[in-house]
């Protein structure tokens, strides 16, 4: 026997176990739905996957978030991260596939090239492992297969299920619920100003000094309607996150 013959035994060999094979897949009662929900356009998968591969993965749900980059989101638990069907698009209905009006294969991968460029999600449905979720289509690629297996072309596509990431929108208006504080020589307003609270003030102009009293040098002004977040507080004098280093202000007049 010749090289060309162990050749050719081989490449026989092989595409009689890949056909073996896919006969078996093909006859497991399952079907994949693919519904571009924003259309409303579903398509059948003429052919049941020739393989089928589930990425399972701790939950890290991977955000790209403006000026920031990426960002895992860490969930517990585990989820499918990623699934990926090698199938075959017949050219023409043949026993195998899962019904008889199969669409015609060129406008079927035209279709699903058009899918991939969405940003929107579609909904991919696997019967047989219960699989129903919302997914992008990350990938296709074209498969070659030894010449005669069937009719029509074989594709991997990888789906990547979807996560809408919601960012809301934070209020950040001042909503003050206490009374203003009465402008006094220094005997407080009687609240208790604490760390972290924002203070609006109520003075035309009041004096933004180096230390928590009232003869400290003065580093600026701040003005009526402003407000301003406290860093420390001292008696009634608090140090506000102002300019590029803040600075003490007198709580009498702030509320």
């Amino acid at each position: 026997m010749d090289l060309g013959d162990i050749v050719k035994s081989l490449v026989e060999g092989t595409a009689k176990a890949v056909e073996a094979g896919a006969k078996r897949v093909m006859s497991l009662n399952f079907d994949v739905y693919l519904t571009n929900v924003k259309d409303n356009d579903r398509l059948h998968f003429p052919v049941n996957p020739l393989s089928l591969t589930v990425n399972h993965e701790k939950k890290y749900t991977t955000a790209d978030i403006i000026d920031i980059g990426e960002v895992d989101i860490n969930d517990k638990g585990t989820k499918i991260k990623e699934i990926a069907i090698e199938t075959l698009i017949p050219d023409v209905w043949e026993s195998y596939c899962r019904y008889k009006d199969i669409p015609n294969a060129n406008d079927t991968i035209a279709k699903l090239w058009k899918w991939q460029d969405r940003t929107d999600p579609l909904r991919l449905i696997i019967t047989g492992i219960g699989f129903n979720d919302l997914v992008n289509l990350a990938n296709i690629s074209e498969e070659v297969k030894p010449e005669g297996l069937y009719n029509g072309k074989y594709f991997t596509f990888t789906f990547r299920t979807y996560k809408e990431l919601k960012i809301t929108k934070v209020d950040t208006t001042l909503k003050i619920s206490r009374p203003a504080s009465t402008a006094s020589s220094g005997s407080g307003s009687g609240y208790s100003h604490h760390v972290g609270e924002w203070i609006y003030i109520t003075a035309d102009s009041l004096n933004v000094r180096d230390e928590p009293n009232n003869t400290s040098g003065i580093r600026g002004t701040v003005n009526k309607g402003e407000c301003y977040k406290i860093g420390r507080v001292q008696g009634n004098y608090a140090d506000i996150y102002w300019s590029n280093h803040g600075g003490w202000i007198c709580t009498d007049y702030v509320r």
